[in-house]
């Protein structure tokens, strides 16, 4: 599955399901033109990607900032905004969504959005950035306690494992369409691509070992 720069996606896997790993494929994040990756736990695999595929690594949000503004189109950044965020996350959203030009990746989306708690730069590249070119990857452990725009609004959804029924009500409750046919299954991963003519139930299959 490619990640578009006007692609929403929302992701569930627990820890070490391979939500991080898919993105640092050098034909997903490696392949973007444009990107800005969102990292709140300072993994070092991030740097080291970083470093491989020519994206500038700034700590802080004040930083990233700053790289947004001083160059027409912006660089490809890791923004190293490490939990807890700073005062200029919001900031830093609202700069992202004015540049109008590439994808963001949210590593770990629990901390930069809990339920109302969402900082409006990040809801607008969530609900209006696909129309503007700007799209989002959003990755949590748990769907339970985020924003549920971020799921309503996603183009895609991609789900590795799900570990608790409400998780599953959760996606039920927000138009996902089949999630509840993965009840069924200890371990899955399944994409629901929110188009007229695509079938999810498809592309469900159960995940070896």
């Amino acid at each position: 599955m490619e990640l578009r720069p006007d692609l929403r996606i929302f992701d569930v896997g627990k820890t070490r399901s391979g939500k991080s790993t898919w993105l640092r494929q050098p034909t997903v994040c490696g392949s973007l033109e444009r990107a800005i990756v969102l990292d709140t736990k300072g993994e070092r695999p991030w740097v080291d990607f970083a470093r491989r595929y020519g994206y500038e690594i700034r700590n802080g949000e004040r930083a990233a900032i700053a790289a947004l503004r001083d160059a027409e189109p912006p660089p490809r950044i890791l923004a190293r905004c490490f939990d807890p965020l700073g005062d200029d996350a919001a900031e830093l959203c609202e700069t992202i969504f004015r540049t109008r030009y590439g994808t963001t990746v949210v590593d770990e989306l629990a901390h930069w959005s809990a339920g109302a708690t969402t900082n409006p730069g990040l809801r607008h590249i969530w609900t209006m950035g696909g129309g503007l070119g700007i799209g989002g990857y959003g990755a949590t452990q748990r769907p339970t306690g985020i924003w549920l725009g971020f799921i309503s609004e996603a183009d895609r959804h991609v789900i590795f494992r799900l570990e608790l029924r409400r998780d599953r009500d959760t996606l039920e409750e927000n138009g996902v369409a089949g999630v509840e046919r993965a009840a069924s299954l200890d371990r899955f991963w399944w994409l629901y691509h929110s188009a007229d003519d695509f079938e999810p139930a498809a592309l469900m299959r159960p995940v070896s070992g």
